[in-house]
């Protein structure tokens, strides 16, 4: 898995500007001194294998070297877009202050390499959310592969649209979001997101999402009425939540969830919560609300305040570790009793004190079924 950095590494060391022509080709001596800066940022000034600026890709292409982006690009439906190992493509501002965005309706093969990565990002040194739109994938329902790529500094780094896609180790830094997929098919694996709003952003998508790590970001994955299998991955000191899901199916297995806003929070929806450790979160570890979950085998500990959170009795609980959880390790906020049965609970059982919050001290809320208890702490795989 690839370190995600907050600040975008330079991999052209360059020397002087770009042109800005409606056509294709290399920069010349004339247009070095058209550059956008900002009085407070470092602006680079690479040599430009290609620029475009305004302008429609209606047959294959392949991209290697720098590559400039001004203004609107679009990628036509019949044409695919190859880059090569080490390629960077910047994205620069109008002269108007318009913020440049690749819009794909085609193919786009981004084939980066262990050692050079292929960047997309803005021309300052140290890029920030928003310095360009970000790549809009629409409509294509080809073979789109982005593999060991970075982007930074983007509104929204890759917006995909009704497509298929597919993401190896690529890396989100510095942007407002990560990737937004809607009503696509989508497979992710390794990368990950830091510095950003939100990591990853799903809508009625069906999601295979594998060894991802996202860090430093608000919201780490959030989604909404998708399908998603999270299996493998890393969620460490998001500032909000580490991961929110409303409807849809999940299978959420074997991730880290640890110092976070909160863990793993789970509205409505059906699946399965398994082999998780969800650890020192400062506000709950996992939440359910109307969601027909199964929460087995996870170590839901040290939380700051809860445990496990639950406001109705759809979900169950078995097999799990709770100790150590600062309030509550479970908190029933609900009229319905919740089960959970056979799980362990430190030393002894949560017959007393702050352990489990339920009708006995509530009378207007439901029961928690704790009995019977597991005598020793279940094995983990993790």
């Amino acid at each position: 898995m690839y370190l995600i950095f907050k600040k975008v590494c330079v991999y052209a060391a360059v020397a002087m500007g770009l042109a800005l022509s409606g056509n294709p080709g290399p920069a010349t001596a004339g247009d070095r001194d058209n550059k956008t800066d900002s009085p407070d940022r470092t602006v680079l000034s690479p040599v430009a294998d290609l620029t475009y600026k305004n302008r429609t890709i209606a047959e294959d292409v392949t991209w290697k070297g720098n590559v400039l982006v001004e203004g609107g690009l679009i990628l036509a439906p019949q044409a695919t877009l190859t880059l090569e190992p080490g390629t960077t493509v910047f994205f620069r501002q109008s002269p108007g202050g318009d913020k440049p965005v690749f819009l794909i309706h085609g193919r786009i093969q981004a084939l980066g390499g262990a050692d050079k990565p292929v960047v997309f990002t803005s021309l300052y040194t140290e890029p920030t959310q928003g310095d360009w739109q970000g790549i809009v994938i629409m409509s294509s329902d080809k073979k789109n592969v982005l593999e060991n790529c970075r982007i930074t500094g983007a509104e929204t780094g890759i917006e995909a649209l009704f497509s298929r896609i597919t993401l190896k180790n690529v890396g989100f830094a510095a942007c407002g979001t990560g990737a937004r997929i809607q009503d696509c098919m989508a497979v992710i694996v390794g990368g990950g997101a830091t510095n950003c709003n939100i990591g990853l952003e799903l809508t009625e998508t069906e999601a295979d999402v594998r060894d991802v790590n996202y860090s430093g970001n608000g919201q780490a994955v959030v989604a909404f009425q998708s399908s998603l299998y999270l299996g493998g991955s890393t969620f460490y000191s998001n500032s909000l939540e580490a991961v929110k899901v409303e409807g849809g199916r999940i299978r959420i297995i074997g991730n880290s969830f640890s110092v976070n806003g909160s863990g793993v929070t789970l509205i409505q929806g059906e699946g399965t919560l398994s082999g998780n450790r969800i650890l020192k979160n400062k506000d709950y570890g996992v939440t359910l609300s109307k969601a027909r979950v199964k929460v087995t085998a996870n170590d839901i500990s040290h939380n700051s305040k809860v445990g496990l959170r639950v406001e109705d009795g759809k979900g169950v609980a078995w097999g799990n570790t709770f100790v150590g959880n600062g309030d509550y390790d479970l908190y029933n906020a609900g009229a319905d009793d919740f089960k959970a049965m056979g799980n362990w609970w430190g030393e002894g059982t949560p017959t007393t004190g702050k352990r489990i919050f339920d009708k006995k001290s509530n009378t207007s809320i439901g029961r928690v079924l704790y009995l019977p208890v597991l005598q020793a702490k279940p094995q983990s795989d993790l």
